[in-house]
């Protein structure tokens, strides 16, 4: 698991928005990064 920052520009300001993804290997063979939980930038 880790933090993926994400940042996004809103009303000319830049918000950092985080989510704690984990690695998974998909049935195909394919690794995808699922969002476990999603955090606002006002909680942090």
């Amino acid at each position: 698991m880790f933090l993926r920052a994400t940042i996004r520009k809103k009303d000319g300001k830049e918000h950092t928005y985080y989510s704690v993804v984990e690695n998974k290997r998909l049935a195909d063979g394919r690794v995808g990064d699922p969002p476990v939980k999603h955090q606002d930038p006002e909680i942090v």
